[in-house]
This record gives structure tokens, sequence and C-alpha cells, in this order.
């Protein structure tokens, strides 16, 4: 996926959604900002 010139992956913070998790979300996830 291409946000403007920048390509990103979204992923969901919830591990129900997918059924599996990764160690890095929670820390992304306290340390995001819009």
């Amino acid at each position: 996926m291409q946000l403007g010139e920048l390509r990103v992956d979204i992923m969901p913070d919830d591990e129900d959604i997918l059924g599996f998790s990764n160690r890095w979300y929670k820390e992304a996830m306290e340390n995001a900002f819009d």
C-alpha cells in the first residue's frame, strides 16, 4: 500500500483479529503518534 510516496503495511493491534501477535506491537503502539 502507498501513502503518498511512502510504502506502508497496516496491521491491527489486536491479536484476536489475525490470531497471532508480535512482540513489537505493544511497544510500537505505546510510541505511536498521529
